[in-house]
């Protein structure tokens, strides 16, 4: 592989990349202390190869894609996150390792597994994965809708406004929905009309 001249001397860069393939390919599957430090390798080298270099060296050290070596760099990544990461050493698969190490794995499903192994829990990669789905499920809103629906003489006064409020709201697009839960969430509603176009909602 062509390494560009711009990146230090040469024969430096090539020890130092030999040397982090040597150690990936000898280590790479084992712990999660391993995975750490072959991320943190992988980190430099793709600094050391270069703009347009990364890719091939991947290829021609491991026949790796970027996806493979994401694995590892995401290990490593979620180890700087948190100094707990790397407890999980032998307590659960790797595989789970890199499923916590995903971006698109929420916090909370990381410190729950993490706190499961603290407590004493050897989660398998199934285990992992159900927390991590859980995690990634949207709360469901609780229904606050009466059983039955109040005869319009029995209503609250202020049921009226309130009908009118949830239809304009309903009405508004998501920029204005937003700027609406930003207003309520800062209390900056708190004694003021709601106005949309020139009309008092309530």
């Amino acid at each position: 592989m062509d390494l560009p001249s711009n990146v230090g001397t040469v024969s430096a860069t090539k020890r130092a990349l030999d040397e982090h393939a040597e150690f990936i390919r000898k280590f790479v599957r084992t712990t999660v202390r391993d995975a750490i430090e072959a991320g943190r390798r992988l980190t430099e080298a793709k600094e050391l190869c270069g703009h347009g270099n990364w890719l091939a060296w991947l290829h021609h050290e491991f026949e790796w894609d970027e996806r493979s070596a994401r694995r590892f760099i995401g290990v490593y990544e979620l180890s700087l996150k948190s100094d707990t990461v790397a407890d999980l050493d032998l307590k659960i698969p790797l595989t789970a390792v890199y499923a916590l190490a995903a971006p698109s794995t929420p916090p909370s499903a990381v410190e729950a597994v993490i706190a499961k192994v603290h407590a004493g829990e050897l989660p398998t990669a199934s285990d992992v994965k159900a927390t991590i789905a859980k995690a990634k499920q949207k709360p469901r809103l609780p229904s606050f809708a009466p059983s039955t629906v109040p005869a319009d003489d029995d209503r609250h006064p202020d049921f009226a406004k309130v009908e009118r409020l949830v239809e304009a709201f309903l009405g508004l697009n998501k920029a204005e929905q937003r700027q609406f839960f930003f207003a309520i969430g800062f209390g900056q509603l708190a004694g003021r009309p709601i106005i949309k176009n020139e009309e008092v909602l309530f």
